[in-house]
């Protein structure tokens, strides 16, 4: 199988690929595409002709929401996709909707934070005004943590600064994540 993925997860993706003795490629796809609809589609269909070039399966690593066609897309390819939102259900699975349950929340995980500035700052040309008004209805920003990669306390406070809304660690393990990656195997 070759995988299509959305590279906020990269990190996430080798360690579980690695742990379940998989050695498939993968293709990622820039996170910061997911600012333009237009751009991430093109950006998609380029990976997924490149993959489908490999005269393989294809498998999607990216959320069912995180573009109005996705599944259409998917569908065109023939490509496997886990039946999860975005990148934050893929790792949680019902674990979000317990956590969601208890107040609005925006999730971010290591690839986030290393990626907010190209995202909200260079892509979407959010200062820090429109950071707190686009934020500003969270009640707190969950760092999904799987002990992937590294983020430092000055990483996770200047995400705070940036959107004025708490940071609560979640520590979680990649177990839910490598079985959406099983189950396009399945498919």
């Amino acid at each position: 199988m070759v995988f299509v993925a959305c590279a906020i997860l990269a990190e996430e993706i080798k360690c579980a690929m690695k742990e379940l003795g998989i050695q498939d490629e993968v293709i990622f796809i820039d996170p910061a595409l997911h600012i333009d609809d237009k751009l991430l589609e093109a950006a998609l269909i380029e990976k997924l002709n490149e993959a489908q070039s490999r005269n393989d399966k294809i498998g999607l690593l990216i959320g069912t929401s995180c573009h109005p066609k996705m599944m259409e897309i998917a569908k065109k390819y023939e490509a496997k996709i886990a039946p999860k939102a975005n990148c934050t259900d893929l790792l949680l699975g019902d674990k979000m909707k317990e956590l969601d349950s208890e107040c609005n929340s925006f999730y971010v995980s290591c690839g986030w934070l290393e990626n907010w500035r190209n995202i909200f700052v260079d892509g979407l040309k959010w200062d820090a005004c429109d950071a707190r008004q686009n934020f500003g209805s969270y009640e707190r920003v969950v760092f999904v943590d799987t002990g992937i990669g590294e983020v430092s306390d000055e990483d996770q406070f200047d995400f705070f600064e940036y959107t004025q809304v708490p940071i609560e660690p979640y520590e979680t393990s990649l177990d839910h994540f490598k079985a959406q990656i099983m189950s396009l195997y399945k498919k």
